[in-house]
């Protein structure tokens, strides 16, 4: 447990740390990212309605948040995930541009999805649902202590757990895909391989994020560094809009197949030894 507090620990100061170097990094470029002010907004807004529409199915009570809080905890929202949309915006313009006529296909930022990059996006979630059934099957996890209520896995697929997930499959593209990723893509431009670290880099610390979610914590660190990598390699294809796509459909997919893997004890509530 005090392993677990101490991983977490360091996820909350790389966060704290990925959103002052957005915030500064929109600061210094504000003239540049007001190209794409419409697309911050609209994204934010997108959030900003899946909040509240979760708030008003389950109440303001049942997510824990007082309406002062609720209004800090959608705020800081708001400013992470602009300025990650803007500032990635800004740097997927330039990584698109330093890569023309190299020859090597890139799509970073929000290139408009195709019939090719939505069978990707098809393709990796059936993959990865395959392997992480899979992986379930191999090590009969137990439901972490990230649940404060795991008796409400098992429970049923609700409206909730699926608006939820959404909103997380989204807001989680824009600040690591679309952000994380290609800031330090566009860090590491300059070395042979510095897509690839970047995604490794992404990924790492993606998976730390979900870190007590099942246990042992392995388990589930192997199953998001791997969506990480399949993610990261979609994004420098084709942007980020198919791995929404993906990330969406794996996640609802994911509150339906948990919920049977539950009821057949594959995953189970309590503690594994």
């Amino acid at each position: 447990m005090g392993q677990t507090l101490w991983v977490f620990a360091i996820y909350v100061i790389g966060s704290v740390i990925m959103t002052i170097a957005f915030l500064v990094a929109w600061a210094k470029n504000f003239a540049e990212t007001r190209q794409f002010l419409p697309a911050g907004l609209a994204i934010v807004g997108v959030i900003l309605i899946l909040d509240v529409m979760l708030i008003w199915w389950v109440g303001l009570e049942a997510v824990d948040r007082s309406p002062v809080a609720g209004i800090a905890v959608a705020t800081v929202t708001a400013i992470r995930l602009y300025t990650c949309t803007v500032v990635g915006l800004l740097l997927s313009q330039r990584l698109n541009e330093a890569s023309a006529g190299t020859g090597r296909p890139t799509g970073y930022g929000l290139s408009r999805p195709t019939g090719k990059s939505l069978s990707y996006a098809l393709l990796a979630t059936i993959v990865m649902m395959v392997f992480s059934v899979v992986l379930f099957l191999l090590t009969n996890p137990a439901v972490g202590a990230a649940f404060d209520s795991p008796e409400a896995l098992s429970a049923g697929v609700s409206f909730t757990a699926l608006l939820v997930v959404v909103a997380i499959s989204f807001s989680e593209e824009i600040v690591f895909r679309l952000g994380l990723q290609n800031g330090l893509t566009y860090v590491w431009r300059d070395s042979r391989y510095g897509h690839h670290w970047a995604v490794l880099a992404t990924s790492a610390f993606w998976s730390i994020a979900h870190i007590g979610s099942l246990q042992p914590d392995w388990v589930k660190l192997v199953q998001v560094f791997v969506f990480g990598l399949v993610l990261g390699q979609m994004n420098r294809r084709f942007g980020v809009l198919p791995c929404i796509v993906t990330h969406v459909l794996f996640n609802v997919t994911t509150v339906f197949v948990s919920a049977e893997l539950i009821r057949h004890g594959v995953i189970s509530m309590g503690s594994t030894p």
